[in-house]
């Protein structure tokens, strides 16, 4: 079992590593979008 206090750093640093990626992920979902709707445009 874990104590509380490793599950607690654990939680922190899973939060740190959430906060830091979720701004990259957004970003590559919106140049993806953006890549999709000019393909898009181009086809149409």
């Amino acid at each position: 079992m874990l104590s509380s206090g490793s599950s607690q750093a654990l939680l922190l640093y899973c939060d740190a590593f959430f906060l830091l990626f979720l701004p990259i992920d957004c970003l590559i979902v919106v140049i993806a979008v953006q890549c999709l709707a000019s393909f898009a445009g181009f086809f149409l």
